[in-house]
């Protein structure tokens, strides 16, 4: 049987040593009742009885406890910007909503960028029937630019830079716009140029649509993956780019970087699984192609990106 030291109780404690009393150790069969309160005397031992077994009280002051380590600065990694790319933990910019096209994109969009979008000038580069217009607040002004649909001015995103001035909104929104286009890194930096504050910026994942294909998801004889593949006629739009999510993520980096912008934050839709045999199955399936790959560059959805202008 362990057997603990007996320590004697100060009949009058120092005020600058405060006293704390650790938990005793309990052999197995030995009881852990207290001893009637008023029992004890000055100067004897505190101790618990169980029959002819005494324990005692091991008396430990704050001093002898441990304290925290103080951080090492040679350790210490610098400041970053907030990434969040696959990860579960709470983001600053996030909605529980999803949506199944362009009218519920906008909804989502106003949701999860509310608290950059309030009040605030934006552009929206690509806009289509601008449908993000109805669900802003009356302090925000909106103006959308764009070819197909219904924009309030048509700009071929293709032709030349944006006819606006430097620093002209406080928020630029380009939602699976740049994918389309020839001139993605033009654009991309256009957009940082126009852009006084945000831009928000979102692209697909074209390797998650060509392993659907693989796995022999439902799709037309004629047009086996969306906007890739041989069609038959000329199609009207197509993606100009096939990449993945990571390498969506270290173009919106070095791009960022270069036009004076740094990353608030990076995710995606449509993770891997949220059963543990999912996320196994799926990770084994990406291995078997390629042991460097994670499964959410063939299982996510959709990159969001949320960028700010650093100061000077």
């Amino acid at each position: 049987m362990r057997v603990q030291q007996c320590v004697w109780l100060k009949s009058t404690p120092t005020p600058h040593e405060p006293v704390a009393y650790a938990r005793p150790y309990f052999p197995k069969g030995v009881g852990r009742r207290f001893p009637p309160h008023g029992k004890q005397h000055r100067d004897r031992p505190v101790h618990r009885r169980n029959g002819d077994r005494k324990l005692a009280r091991r008396q430990t002051t704050m001093a002898s406890l441990p304290q925290p380590r103080e951080p090492n600065p040679a350790r210490t990694e610098p400041d970053r910007p907030v990434l969040k790319l696959y990860g579960a933990t709470p983001v600053p910019f996030h909605t529980e909503y999803r949506y199944h096209d362009r009218a519920t994109k906008a909804r989502y969009v106003w949701e999860k960028y509310q608290s950059i979008l309030r009040g605030a000038r934006i552009l929206d580069v690509g806009a289509d029937e601008c449908h993000l217009k109805r669900h802003l607040d009356c302090n925000a002004s909106y103006w959308g630019i764009g070819l197909g649909g219904s924009p309030d001015q048509e700009v071929d995103l293709e032709r030349g830079p944006l006819p606006f001035p430097d620093n002209a909104f406080d928020c630029v929104l380009c939602l699976d716009v740049l994918e389309h286009l020839e001139a993605i890194h033009f654009v991309f930096d256009e957009l940082c140029r126009v852009a006084k504050r945000h831009v928000i910026i979102s692209l697909p994942n074209p390797w998650k649509e060509l392993w659907s294909a693989m796995r022999c998801k439902v799709r037309p004889a004629d047009c086996p993956t969306k906007f890739y593949g041989l069609p038959l006629e000329r199609p009207g739009d197509r993606h100009r780019w096939f990449f993945n999510c990571e390498e969506a993520r270290r173009f919106i980096e070095y791009r960022a970087a270069k036009c004076g912008m740094h990353v608030l934050q990076v995710d995606v839709e449509g993770k891997s699984g949220n059963r543990w045999w999912k996320r196994w199955r799926r990770r084994w399936a990406v291995r078997w192609l390629r042991s460097d790959l994670s499964a959410d560059v063939l299982y996510a959805g959709t990159l969001w990106a949320v960028l700010e202008k650093s100061d000077g």
